[in-house]
Formats: C-alpha cells, structure tokens, sequence
C-alpha cells in the first residue's frame, strides 16, 4: 500500500509540474506570436513554440492514466471498488521517513510479529 501511495503522491507531482510547463509553453508561444506580427520574429519560431506546446501537452494523458491506475489499485488493495472509495490526497510533501530508525535484527522483528507470538 504505502508504494500505491508513493506512487499516487509521485504522479501527482509530475502532472503539477507538467501543467506548469504548459502554462509557460502559453506564455513563450504568446510571446513568440506577438514579435511575428510586429515583424520581429518569423514563422518558423511560431511553429516551434506551437510544437514544444503540443508536446507538452501530450504528456498529460499518460500521466493522469497512471494516476488512475494507481488510484483503483490503492482501492483495491484496501478492499474497496474504485468507483465507491476516494483515495486521501497523498501529497510527495507530506512522506517523511521517522526521526530515528530502529536498529534491529530481522529475527528481533520477526519475534515481534502478531503471528509468530500467537
């Protein structure tokens, strides 16, 4: 469970930062279009700007399918259909690993296990 949630968390993230970029692929193709039309650039820039645009763009519907993906597999995975549980709102910012480990052997842990002392 604790990788779904990494991974919902992880996609999360790359799908922000894609629509980041996206946002200043606007801005660059804005720009670029306006010195076209006052005859400071040339067409050619215009069909570059366009292009990084819509290859940005087209990385959102990998990424939002695999955060689908992962969202039904952490549904399932507690038990639940995907279509009547929410996932919590995994955030990359909020995973944090314990102040102190614990230094034990694993036959210390396995002593410890609900199973085994039963």
């Amino acid at each position: 469970m604790v990788s779904q949630a990494v991974e919902i968390a992880s996609v999360k993230a790359e799908i922000a930062a894609a629509k980041r970029i996206i946002k200043e692929d606007k801005k660059t193709l804005r720009m670029v279009k306006t010195k076209y039309i006052i005859g400071a650039g040339n067409k050619l820039d215009v069909l570059k700007a366009k292009s990084e645009l819509d290859k940005d763009r087209a990385m959102l519907p990998p990424l939002k399918q695999r955060l689908s993906i992962a969202k039904h597999a952490m549904a399932i995975l507690v038990g639940k259909a995907p279509a009547n549980w929410s996932v919590p709102n995994f955030e990359l910012a909020n995973f944090t690993l314990p102040k102190e480990l614990p230094v034990s052997l694993p036959s210390e842990l396995a002593s410890k296990r609900p199973d085994i002392l039963a």
